[in-house]
């Protein structure tokens, strides 16, 4: 590990992808328990189409109900 001197460190790290699982990273302090620190699993392109359509049926009801106050 070496001290950049500006509050960051850099670590060299190997990874095996033939090991089988994501790589990460343990951080351990003294007096806390180790945190495991890996990639973010989301449900990707699924979850991204999710919140467009949610957004779009969320424009259409605000245009329907300008509609119902302008000519109601």
């Amino acid at each position: 590990m070496v001290d950049n001197g500006d509050g960051t460190y850099t670590i060299p790290v190997v990874f095996d992808p033939s090991a089988g699982s994501a790589p990460g990273v343990v951080v351990d302090q003294p007096g806390r328990p180790p945190v495991v620190l890996g990639p973010i699993v989301t449900g990707g392109r699924h979850l991204c189409r999710t919140w467009k359509l949610l957004i779009c049926l969320l424009l259409l009801v605000i245009a329907v109900l300008i509609l119902i106050l302008l000519f109601g």
